[in-house]
């Protein structure tokens, strides 16, 4: 289904092993949730991977010091520029997929669910809360 709808779109599929995607993962966890958080999300993350259930923590436990929300989900084209860049569409498929800010957007909206689009590992990422809009996350240096 995922292949499909993305080949609609014309986004090509270069999968990403789960080797380079969990350090991405666990990254943004250390860095982008609430200290008081980060063990229960790591602890999901290991049994189950990228599961409603671990997005759910996610979305709850942002840390606002580094997250902001924003509801304007389907205009990349207004993303900050850094945010555009490539990056790892991480979802509860499977592998990361390979691509740009765009396509992460126009994927995460064609599959109608939560993802992760790891840009940095750690520093720059977008999590998509399909319903509501997208978290811009940044670490400072």
């Amino acid at each position: 289904m995922k292949q499909d709808k993305l080949k609609a779109l014309g986004i090509d599929r270069i999968e990403v092993d789960r080797l380079v995607v969990q350090p991405h993962v666990l990254a943004f966890v250390d860095v982008f949730l609430r200290p008081d958080s980060r063990v229960k999300a790591r602890s999901l993350w290991k049994r189950e991977g990228f599961s409603e259930k671990f997005a759910a923590c996610v979305m709850q436990r942002m840390d606002a010091r580094f997250c902001r929300s924003d509801s304007d989900q389907s205009r990349p084209a207004h993303w900050p520029a850094q945010f555009s860049r490539q990056g790892i569409l991480i979802d509860r498929d499977g592998p990361g997929l390979a691509m740009t800010g765009e396509q992460a957007s126009a994927a995460s909206l064609a599959l109608g669910r939560h993802s992760l689009f790891s840009i940095e590992a750690g520093r720059l990422a977008v999590f998509f809360e399909h319903e509501w809009g997208v978290w811009f996350c940044s670490a400072p240096n």
